[in-house]
């Protein structure tokens, strides 16, 4: 499932290069992209909203989408669209960690490391934040 994972990054770096290329190269598909988005006013940030869930929840990069915004909306409503699709894509990732993946993060036992980390800071009296 990693090697998944990993080609999976790649494809999605691989269309995010490719749709970033066209939108500032090619002078038929950037207003056709554009054009989409501002003829959907109310739709459109929903579909953002949902496409930056999708990316957030697969731990894929949302970076690109935040400068689409800017692109698509232009600086003020592009950062409110992009703050409250971070908010919603935060917040969902979050609960999705905290309630459906509890169990798994107990059977890894991932917190044994900072167990072993104090045990070893108190030993010798090291100072830290922890």
């Amino acid at each position: 499932t990693k090697s998944f994972k990993i080609i999976l990054k790649l494809i999605f770096l691989f269309l995010w290069v490719v749709l970033f290329y066209l939108l500032t190269t090619n002078k038929e598909f950037k207003p056709f992209f554009l054009s989409f988005f501002e003829n959907n006013q109310l739709f459109s940030p929903v579909i953002f909203i949902l496409i930056q869930l999708f990316l957030s929840v697969l731990a894929l990069p949302c970076s690109p989408i935040t400068i689409l915004a800017g692109l698509i909306w232009g600086i003020k409503i592009g950062f409110l669209v992009s703050v409250l699709s971070t908010i919603i894509s935060s917040v969902t990732t979050f609960i999705l960690g905290k309630y459906f993946l509890k169990n798994i993060i107990k059977e890894k036992d991932i917190f044994n490391f900072w167990k072993k980390l104090k045990t070893i800071i108190n030993k010798y009296n090291w100072k830290s934040s922890l």
